[in-house]
Order: C-alpha cells, then sequence, then structure tokens
C-alpha cells in the first residue's frame, strides 16, 4: 500500500474514529459527504417501494448513497460476511444494525478524505 493510500484512509478513520455510535457516526457523515453532493444527487430516500419489497432504513439508504453510484446493487449484493445474504436480506429479517456497522466499517474505504470534501455550491 502506497503512503499516499495509508494517510488517506489514516485521516478517514482518525475522523471516523471519533465517532463512537452509528448516531454520531451518520451526523458527521452528513456533515461532511452529504453536503458535498450537489442537489439532484441527494436522493434521500428509498423512494416508492413495491409491495413485498423491503424497505430500506433512511440513514441506511443515503449512507449508500455516498459509497455507491448505484445503492440497490450494493444492496442486493451478497456479502461473504452476511453468509452470503444481501444487506436486504440482512434488515428485512431485522438486522438493519448489522448492516451500520459494516457501513461504518467499509466508509474509510468507499470515500474520499473527508479534508478533501468541500460544499456543494452553485458558484
Amino acid at each position: 500500500m502506497g503512503p499516499w493510500l495509508f494517510d488517506a484512509l489514516g485521516a478517514i478513520n482518525l475522523a471516523m474514529s471519533a465517532q463512537q455510535d452509528w448516531s454520531e457516526f451518520y451526523e458527521w457523515l452528513m456533515a461532511t459527504y452529504w453536503v458535498a453532493l450537489p442537489p439532484e444527487q441527494r436522493v434521500a430516500s428509498q423512494g416508492e417501494i413495491p409491495e413485498g419489497a423491503t424497505p430500506v432504513p433512511d440513514d441506511i439508504w443515503r449512507a449508500a448513497l455516498l459509497m455507491y453510484p448505484d445503492p440497490n446493487a450494493w444492496l442486493n449484493n451478497p456479502i461473504p460476511n452476511l453468509k452470503r445474504r444481501t444487506p436486504l436480506q440482512v434488515i428485512a429479517s431485522g438486522g438493519a444494525d448489522q448492516i451500520r456497522e459494516i457501513i461504518r466499517d467499509i466508509a474509510g474505504f468507499m470515500l474520499p478524505n473527508p479534508e478533501d470534501v468541500t460544499p456543494w455550491s452553485e458558484t
């Protein structure tokens, strides 16, 4: 791993490690990264949920949107650490907190260095 990668991940992980629980982490995530998205990319919820589909909690949806261009693709992707279940299957079985922990664990690898992120502006 090159020193530049270590420095970037170190800065992200240091900032993230200051957040003790999901609520603090999520608040920091939104204040740091959500505000950097152009308004048209801020899709705050899963939207209309077809009958029989699993509703995704808005906080998980927004966090996934920050890390993946298509949150639905990630939510429908089997994850080895989840015994090859998808995040949607885990959420449907009451395991939303498990998904929140995974998001916390992978955010440092999926998001840019917080020092390089600036709030979105029209100008």
